[in-house]
C-alpha cells in the first residue's frame, strides 16, 4: 500500500511538473505575441500617419478593394455597426463621389439613410472589371440594389405616392430591383 502511494506521489509531481511547464510555455508565448502585437500596432500607427489612403497599384489590387467594399457594404450601413463603418472608412476614397454629391460624410450619410428608410437592402455585384486609367484603374461594376419597401420608405422617397393610400398599402413590403453602376 505504501508503495503503491509513493508511485502516486511521484505520478503527481511528474504530471504536475509537465502543467507547470505547460503553462510556463504558454505564459511565454503570450509574452511573445503581445510584444509583437504591440510592436505591429506601432508600424501600424506610423504607416497610417505618414501616409493618405492607400492606392491599388495594379488592376487585381483594385478589383481586391472593390470586393472587399462589396462585402463589407453589401446589406447597407447598419446604424451603430462601427466595424463596418471603419472598414468602410479605409476602402472609400475620401473623394468619393455618390449621385452628384462628393466626400467620404456624404456617401456615409447617404448609405444610412438608404439602410435606415427600407426593410431590405442588398447591393448585388453582376461583375467586376478592371479599367486601366492614366492614372491608376478603376472597377466597372454593374449591378443591382434590392430594396424593400416600408411606411417609412414611401414616406420618406415617394412621398408623392402617400395620397392613394391603396397604393401604399400594396406597396409596403413589395421588394423593387434598382439597376446600378459603381465605379470603385
Amino acid at each position: 500500500m505504501a508503495d503503491q502511494q509513493e508511485r502516486s506521489r511521484a505520478s503527481q509531481q511528474r504530471y504536475r511538473a509537465k502543467v507547470a511547464d505547460k503553462v510556463k510555455t504558454l505564459e511565454d508565448a503570450v509574452r511573445r505575441l503581445t510584444l509583437d502585437n504591440l510592436r505591429l500596432e506601432g508600424r501600424h500607427r506610423v504607416i497610417r500617419s505618414t501616409s493618405t489612403v492607400p492606392r491599388p497599384v495594379d488592376c487585381f489590387g483594385c478589383l481586391l478593394v472593390a470586393r472587399e467594399y462589396f462585402s463589407v457594404a453589401r446589406f447597407g450601413i447598419v446604424p451603430g455597426s462601427n466595424i463596418a463603418t471603419e472598414a468602410l472608412e479605409r476602402l472609400v476614397d475620401p473623394d468619393v463621389v455618390l449621385q452628384n454629391v462628393r466626400g467620404r460624410d456624404a456617401f456615409f450619410e447617404h448609405w444610412r439613410r438608404y439602410s435606415s428608410y427600407f426593410g431590405a437592402l442588398e447591393m448585388v455585384c453582376e461583375t467586376m472589371t478592371g479599367v486601366p486609367l492614366d492614372t491608376g484603374h478603376v472597377v466597372h461594376c454593374p449591378g443591382l440594389v434590392n430594396l424593400r419597401l416600408t411606411r417609412e420608405s414611401i414616406v420618406r422617397v415617394f412621398p408623392h405616392l402617400l395620397a392613394d393610400e391603396a397604393l401604399v398599402q400594396r406597396l409596403v413590403g413589395q421588394e423593387i430591383r434598382v439597376p446600378a453602376k459603381c465605379h470603385a
